[in-house]
């Protein structure tokens, strides 16, 4: 795997680097006045946006192939982070802050964005301090050196003002003070939250019990292994967190296994691959696809269509908006289409074939649009097998590590393809979707909790006096250990990265398998996380009590307020609540 690496090294570095160039290339161009500002700030923003989506694709998928215990998903995960960082230090100085966020304002993201909820709006400023905060804060003593130099130093340039940063920080943290900080810190918990819990839920636990079903179903006889394990995927398919590809690494493993057992040549001393190898290759690539398969229609009719017949489901799905039109209108099509693959190939497992229940589609056809599939399962299922063969020799150490790699890239490729087809039907097609009949019921119940979402962001407000210290301190210690959390799962080794379903938990682990946590970084991050957990429910339960007592006080005195937060609901910040002819204090 290392002389792979190395030999390959060219290709990972050049991929980066790449993307890099084309960011600097417009910034280059709009600096330069070879192209329109604005024309060439929203390119840029568009690229940025469509880098950090890559990122976040990536993240999933690296968790999804952590069961092929190849020993880099952390390494991959380290450099994500860190060119999503450095791209997002590059555009913010760039450009500026002020500039940044004028361009913002004009592209067609942000008017997506006007049109929903502010609790989406503070989410996806949330996922900007979660990911930003590290480097914000080694930018800000930076900020304070260079202003101090400017003062110590006759040579350089005059100080900017009389504060401790330079204008531009001091501008850029004048604006963070209008932002409604309960709101915000909360949903950096959630954004944390989830990524810890794929961390920890998807690539060890999952991990963990492949591996125990490994080592006892191996010994079986073929066809026992294979009926078992048709079950036990199916059921793993159910829950909603696990994805599809550390099944096909299980059975790529245990179906070969199996075989060559019952035809006793598991020889590993030879540096021959029976033919019994190939024939449980190819037999786990055909039980894999018949569980994805049946576990699509069983999500789809049992339980899509079931949870479809609630209103509060169909309120959460957002079934009323243009994406989730677009999804419908792209996945109602007959027959196979690039678009539709994309989507029911590329997107989460269990959200996707739930979704498609909710939008009470034809059975039929997603089973039809889900056969490429198999462009997925095969290399996954290889990405498993290959580990058996490790030790007959070195070149297929590196075939294993090949496979995964190939299996990891199709991934992405088919989620940020499914994220794109969305995006661009939703915006092609906008006139002829916002003409579709809305589901009633759902917005009667977004009028509802539109209510309740203006009463929370009210009385949570930093700004009224009577939030006082405890939930301030609560929530802000909640954000700060989540995050701790998972900068340390991210930067450091918390866990062993080389245990994979192909490993043995009383051979590699000990027979513990708390030993897969490696101390003390391991236990730290579960400890951050468990109690940064339980601070954020103690906050929630704060906060929905205060939004309710608010809500209440307003339905007996103002009845009129409560309409005019309502329409006020997707305002983004301060500076625009004062624009709007309501005067609710501390809505942003």
């Amino acid at each position: 795997l290392t002389a792979l690496l190395w030999w390959a090294f060219p290709l990972w570095i050049g991929a980066p680097l790449a993307a890099f160039s084309l960011l600097c290339y417009y910034l280059g161009r709009v600096l330069g006045g070879n192209v329109s500002r604005g024309a060439g700030l929203v390119k840029v923003i568009r690229l940025f946006i469509s880098l950090a989506v890559l990122f976040v694709c990536s993240l999933y998928v690296t968790a999804a192939v952590a069961g092929a215990g190849l020993g880099a998903t952390r390494a991959i995960e380290v450099g994500l982070f860190l060119f999503l960082v450095v791209l997002s230090s590059t555009v913010a100085y760039t450009l500026g802050m002020a500039a940044l966020m004028r361009t913002v304002r004009r592209s067609s993201v942000y008017a997506k964005l006007r049109n929903l909820s502010a609790f989406w709006h503070d989410m996806a400023k949330a996922f900007l301090v979660f990911t930003l905060f590290a480097p914000f804060m080694c930018y800000l003593p930076v900020s304070a050196l260079n202003q101090l130099c400017r003062r110590v130093f006759p040579f350089t340039c005059s100080p900017e003002g009389g504060g401790i940063f330079t204008q531009r920080v001091q501008r850029l943290l004048k604006r963070l003070a209008t932002w409604h900080w309960g709101s915000i810190l909360s949903k950096v918990t959630v954004w944390c939250i989830l990524y810890l819990s794929l961390n920890v839920l998807v690539m060890q636990v999952t991990v963990v019990f492949f591996s125990w079903v490994n080592e006892l179903l191996r010994a079986w006889p073929p066809a026992a292994v294979c009926a078992s394990f048709f079950v036990i995927g199916v059921l793993m398919f159910t829950i909603p967190v696990v994805p599809g590809v550390p099944v096909y690494i299980t059975a790529g493993v245990l179906i070969p296994v199996s075989l060559m057992n019952a035809a006793g040549v598991n020889d590993k001393d030879s540096e021959d691959v029976p033919a019994e190898f190939w024939v449980g290759f190819a037999l786990a690539c055909a039980v894999v696809f018949g569980v994805k398969m049946t576990a699509v229609y069983i999500e789809q009719e049992l339980i899509g269509r079931y949870l479809g017949a609630y209103v509060s489901v169909r309120s959460i799905v957002n079934i009323n908006s243009t994406e989730m039109r677009a999804t419908r209108m792209l996945l109602s099509k007959p027959g196979l289409s690039w678009a539709k693959c994309t989507i029911l190939v590329g997107g989460p497992d269990w959200p996707t074939s739930v979704l498609t229940g909710i939008l009470k589609l034809s059975a039929v056809q997603m089973l039809i649009g889900t056969i490429p599939i198999l462009a997925l399962v095969v290399p996954s299922t290889a990405a498993g097998s290959f580990q058996l063969l490790k030790g007959k020799a070195a070149v297929y150490e590196s075939v294993a590590a090949l496979v995964t790699i190939v299996a990891m890239g199709l991934q992405i490729a088919a989620l940020v393809g499914a994220v794109y087809v969305i995006d661009r039907t939703a915006t092609e097609h906008k006139a002829a979707l916002e003409a579709m009949d809305p589901d009633i019921e759902v917005l009667e119940l977004d009028k509802k909790n539109a209510a309740m979402l203006v009463a929370w962001r009210v009385a949570t407000h930093w700004d009224r006096p009577q939030v006082g210290l405890a939930p301030k301190a609560l929530v802000l210690t909640a954000a700060a250990m989540l995050s701790v959390a998972c900068y340390i799962a991210t930067l450091l080794p918390c866990f062993d990265p080389h245990f994979g379903v192909a490993s043995s938990i009383e051979r590699d682990l000990g027979g513990n398998v708390l030993n897969i946590v490696l101390a003390p970084n391991g236990w730290v991050v579960l400890g951050l996380f468990s109690c940064g957990w339980v601070l954020r429910l103690i906050y929630q339960h704060w906060a929905q009590q205060v939004a309710r007592r608010y809500l209440h006080e307003q339905r007996s005195s103002e009845p009129v307020v409560e309409d005019c937060q309502i329409r006020q609901v997707s305002v983004v910040s301060k500076s625009e609540t004062t624009q709007s002819n309501c005067s609710t204090p501390g809505l942003t």
